[in-house]
């Protein structure tokens, strides 16, 4: 794994037959606070400062994600994902985002786990050059910001639950926006 993710191109040979253009490809790279940054928050205990918390046998970490949300998000959602693990490489063609919310993942259970993110460009599509992926841990959450292009979680080693937060809009449409891509992007080791 490289300390930073990188996008560069392979051979279409190496992809069969669907495309005759090169394909770019993602290098996972782990997950830190720094990294991530341009697309949200990590949301974890190590390095953050605690304070003491039930009679002193806790410590509790206050901030550590902004749940920023704007209209018409106004509705508060906790659900609970079920996600399978999925080999890489992995075929990305599609991002989505939530233009009004954030989207928090906290996992309850799993092991390591694929996050994939864009920046948003001037006119509300993705900016593939910010494209990245991390791999994060099971004492890992990520917070993404509103409107931040991702791809679904992703579960690397075996099957995984996350508890899930977000802001939602009363229509669907205002809630949840996704766009193919106009070529894959591969994930590889």
């Amino acid at each position: 794994m490289s300390p930073r993710s990188h996008l560069s191109l392979a051979s279409p040979a190496r992809l069969g037959p669907r495309s005759e253009a090169a394909i770019a490809v993602i290098t996972p790279a782990p997950l830190t606070r720094a990294a991530f940054a341009p697309y949200g928050a990590v949301i974890e205990a190590a390095g953050a400062q605690g304070r003491a918390a039930n009679d002193g046998r806790a410590l509790r970490f206050d901030q550590i994600a902004e749940l920023a949300h704007r209209r018409p998000a106004r509705d508060p959602s906790l659900a609970i994902y079920q996600i399978e693990p999925s080999p890489l490489p992995l075929k990305v063609d599609y991002l989505e985002r939530h233009p009004a919310s954030c989207q928090v993942f906290v996992p309850m259970s799993t092991g390591r786990y694929l996050v994939i993110a864009a920046g948003q460009a001037a006119d509300g599509g993705s900016r593939l050059e910010t494209l990245r992926a991390f791999v994060a841990t099971s004492t890992q959450g990520i917070c993404y910001g509103p409107g931040v292009w991702h791809y679904p979680m992703v579960s690397l080693d075996r099957a995984a639950t996350f508890a899930m937060f977000m802001w939602q809009a009363p229509a669907a449409a205002e809630d949840c926006e996704v766009r193919p891509l106009d070529a894959p992007v591969e994930v590889r080791q």
